[in-house]
């Protein structure tokens, strides 16, 4: 009975390693985390991060006038097709917005009443 109860709790142990993080809520995301996203972001037909794609969070502005956050992050590493691209505002399906510099300098958009809901990253390892 002993070993049975000892088996029970490694496997839910080894369980509990291997579950992924949950996503982060856009409030979460502040400048100096490292994140991955939970989905894979599509831009536009030839532009698509993939899932666990990683970012860097630069830097978080609030916009109070017209009610929205705005995150800046680089993605990383940087291929040279996506480095050379610069990408003028673009609203995604989520209702988010999307601009990329060259350099993979990503600008999103999101409303404040997005602010405590999951965003579509989780924590990165550092």
């Amino acid at each position: 009975m002993r070993s049975l109860l000892m088996v029970l709790v490694q496997v839910f142990l080894s369980a509990q390693a291997f579950a992924s993080t949950p996503p982060l809520n856009w409030v979460d995301l502040e400048p100096g985390i490292l994140v991955r996203l939970t989905t894979p972001l599509i831009i536009d037909p030839a532009l698509r991060f993939e899932k666990g794609a990683k970012f860097a969070i630069n830097h978080s502005e609030p916009l109070p006038s017209i009610k929205v956050q705005i995150l800046k992050l680089r993605h990383f590493p940087c291929p040279l097709p996506i480095a050379e691209r610069r990408v003028p505002m673009t609203i995604l399906d989520s209702g988010q917005g999307f601009e990329m510099e060259k350099g993979c300098e990503v600008t999103l958009y999101h409303e404040f009443h997005e602010f405590y809901r999951p965003s579509p990253f989780e924590q990165d390892d550092p």
